[in-house]
């Protein structure tokens, strides 16, 4: 009998940590948009579909209010959706432009009442300050990454742009946050680690065959202290990128350098 327990045991066990670690790991990469639906009188509306749609992709994801008409629609890849909510009998409502920035909730609040057209537009802009989680942390976007120049082109010398972090003595590509050595800085891409644990940098160092090219980034996240689950190794800071995915339109990206003798001054000659 003894025994019978004690398989059983093992079995929930394995099961709830293999649970934990697939949500985990899920939240790592993507992230999330979450609301209330409420309707004219401010009262919370359960039963209402929502809907978000991507605008590069057309992926979408749909959740069903709850009796708080609360929705959570989770598994979000980073970029720009609309959300749509539809009840019937009281009508559609729409939020634009709603900006899915990774490992990051965004708080979409709809609001639907009875109206002829039965549509409403809203624009919703991306959210300063996550408060459904617990870590310090600051996104960098893909407009910053395409935009900002780089010596280099090494996309985590831009981590140097956020809030108590610096590059570390040797180069750019070893980061350092709240004076933490760079030894203690993780760097996850695409929800995997990527560490060289004996030089305190990313995989492959500086050597350009082994690192990632700043076109390939499509945008991350420097997470400096307070960790959520998924991130239980950082002590300094956490360095969470991922890179660029398909989208319905074809394009792409060319860079090339360039320095000609004639754009230097000449030496002067020492004798």
């Amino acid at each position: 009998m003894n025994r019978s327990y004690r398989t059983v045991f093992m079995v929930l066990l394995c099961t709830i940590g293999l649970s934990a670690a697939v949500f985990a790991q899920g939240n790592v990469s993507t992230g999330a948009i979450i609301g209330t639906v409420t309707d004219n009188s401010g009262g919370v509306l359960p039963g209402v579909t929502v809907t978000a749609t991507n605008a590069n992709t057309g992926l979408t994801r749909n959740a069903v209010t709850e009796n708080n008409g609360m929705y959570q629609l989770q598994l979000l890849p980073p970029g720009r959706y609309r959300v749509d909510a539809d009840l019937a009998g009281l009508g559609k409502a729409s939020e634009t432009n709603v900006i899915v920035l990774l490992g990051n909730a965004t708080k979409t609040d709809i609001k639907l009442a009875p109206q002829l057209s039965e549509q409403i537009t809203v624009s919703a802009a991306a959210p300063v300050i996550d408060t459904t989680r617990s870590g310090t942390a600051t996104s960098v976007t893909n407009k910053q990454i395409e935009n900002l120049p780089l010596l280099g082109r090494d996309f985590r010398s831009l981590a140097a742009l956020t809030p108590g972090v610096s590059a570390g003595s040797f180069d750019t590509a070893s980061i350092t946050a709240n004076g933490a050595r760079p030894l203690s800085t993780d760097f996850n891409i695409d929800g995997a680690s990527s560490n060289n644990d004996f030089f305190g940098q990313q995989t492959g160092g500086t050597r350009a065959p082994f690192t990632f090219s700043q076109a390939a980034i499509k945008e991350f996240q420097v997470i400096r202290t307070q960790y959520d689950a998924e991130y239980g190794r950082g002590v300094g800071a956490v360095v969470n990128a991922i890179t660029k995915s398909g989208t319905n339109d074809l394009d792409g990206e060319l860079f090339y350098f360039d320095r000609e003798k004639s754009w230097a001054a000449s030496r002067a000659t020492v004798f």
